[in-house]
């Protein structure tokens, strides 16, 4: 049996053919692939997934769910190269740091890679790990070991995979803000050491080199933000102020912003990439919301219209330092007040299939006879999204 620095040394061409002598004795009852191979099983199916998928189909499929953010391209183009470099077993550099202020696209981005690479390479971790949780050895909490957990799982040495360690921007904060004597510091020595790639050891004493994990630092920096806005004001009204004060709550954040605010040079030198996610257009912030009704009116299986008044509300909303967080907490609010008034009416209104919900506002909804609503205000301003396959339903249910 080979051993793992020897099976690193492999190419991938040599990975594909042991692999499928593996494959041939196990179908032979001879043996079958183990924990110590399972790195070179995810070797060959991100050497498949490489020669059948380019970068723009990949790009497009998170696209989708991850709207009007010009950043995600860079995003996606150095998970592409990262695997590229891995399945080739290149030196790869290219952690990065992603700045998305509050409701513009943070869970998202995760939530679209997890799920797309469970689809497309299942055996590949993508994992979130919540740094703010993390505390020194000694301390109340989980630590660096802890939040590992899920690569010790591969059974190899030199685990592959995208960790995204959330709310990162809160351990770059100095103890001033937080109460936490030098916590933050100590938190930030164990974060570089894990990213150097030194060995991290799991409770049982097993260890893992981190050097074939691509690593996120993902947050907000809402309150790198606010304090920077802050200052902008302060300067604004101060003698000889040269400024206007008038500093966006979008604006990038920078290796500077986050060596000021207390990150150390040494951490933050470990992501060559800085990335941000900025204001949303008017024009995304209307995909994001047929997005988000598409899926309500296919959860509750009717049509939905929505006034245009209420369409410039959820706009307002999406443009507040909330985000686009709370656009589906409101149209769920809404869809539910109509499904409320649908269930006393006996559950069918009109004892077919053209039921459909009225939004004019998130506590205002009602249902309604949608084939009738739309012969009468066919020239309205409202948005109409039917749920998949509503007008073949609604034209079996006449013909019944």
């Amino acid at each position: 049996m080979l051993t793992q620095e020897e099976l690193v040394q492999k190419t991938a061409e040599e990975i594909e053919k042991m692999v499928r002598e593996e494959r041939a004795k196990g179908h032979a009852g001879e043996t079958r692939p183990t924990k110590a191979n399972q790195r070179d099983l995810l070797l060959r199916d991100i050497v498949s997934w490489l020669d059948m998928t380019p970068f723009y189909e990949f790009y497009e499929s998170i696209k989708r769910e991850v709207i009007g953010q010009e950043g995600l391209r860079l995003v996606c183009a150095n998970i592409y190269h990262y695997l590229d470099c891995v399945s080739s077993q290149k030196i790869f550099n290219g952690n990065m740091i992603i700045a998305v202020p509050s409701g513009s696209g943070k869970t998202a981005t995760y939530r679209a890679l997890r799920e797309y690479f469970i689809r497309e390479i299942p055996n590949m971790p993508v994992v979130m790990i919540d740094t703010a949780s993390i505390t020194p050895a000694g301390y109340r909490g989980s630590n660096i070991d802890d939040a590992m957990e899920q690569f010790f799982k591969m059974g190899t040495k030199y685990p592959i995979g995208l960790a995204f360690l959330d709310e990162f921007d809160k351990r770059l904060q100095p103890p001033k803000r937080n109460g936490a004597n030098d916590l933050n510091e100590e938190v930030q020595n164990g974060l570089l050491s894990m990213l150097e790639g030194s060995p991290v050891y799991s409770k049982c004493g097993r260890a893992i080199l981190t050097d074939d994990i691509m690593f996120f630092g993902l947050g907000s920096f809402d309150v790198f933000r606010k304090e920077r806005e802050e200052k902008a004001n302060i300067r604004s009204v101060g003698f000889g102020a040269a400024t206007t004060g008038d500093v966006s709550h979008f604006e990038n954040i920078t290796r500077k912003d986050m060596i000021e605010f207390g990150g150390s040079y040494e951490l933050i030198g470990r992501f060559p990439f800085v990335v941000n996610y900025g204001k949303l257009s008017y024009e995304a912030i209307d995909k994001i919301i047929e997005k988000n009704l598409w899926e309500i009116c296919n959860s509750y299986n009717v049509p939905i219209v929505i006034t245009d008044e209420y369409m410039e509300v959820l706009h307002d909303s999406a443009n507040s330092s909330f985000g686009c967080r709370l656009l589906n907490s409101m149209l769920q609010n809404a869809a539910m007040v109509a499904y409320q008034d649908y269930l006393l009416e006996g559950g069918d209104i009109d004892g077919s299939a053209s039921t459909g919900f009225f939004i004019s506002g998130e506590y205002e909804a009602e249902t309604i006879n949608f084939v009738e609503y739309m012969k009468e205000h066919k020239d309205d301003d409202v948005l109409v999204t039917k749920p998949y396959g509503y007008d073949e339903m609604l034209e079996t249910d006449n013909c019944a």
